[in-house]
């Protein structure tokens, strides 16, 4: 993701059979520097990264996406 001192924001999922799906997504590791806002949609999970106001720089946080008994956690880097 890119800081652009707005919400920036991605689609993850967990891809089975060819096919993509959303699922429960929880923040395993907040943002130092931002806040993280979680949107489901049945073909993935929008993740956004919001800078708190003023910051520009790198950040990171971790979620990780639950789909039936399949886990697939995400580092994101904000740049």
């Amino acid at each position: 993701m890119s800081n652009d001192g707005g919400w920036c924001g991605d689609r993850l999922g967990i891809t089975y059979s060819s096919a993509v799906f959303g699922g429960a997504m929880h923040l395993t590791q907040q943002p130092a520097h931002g806040q993280v806002s979680i949107m489901f949609h049945k073909d993935g999970t929008d993740v956004y990264y919001k800078p708190n106001p003023g910051y520009i720089g790198p950040d990171k946080f971790a979620v990780l996406v639950e789909f039936y008994n399949i886990d697939k956690p995400y580092n994101v880097i904000v740049k």
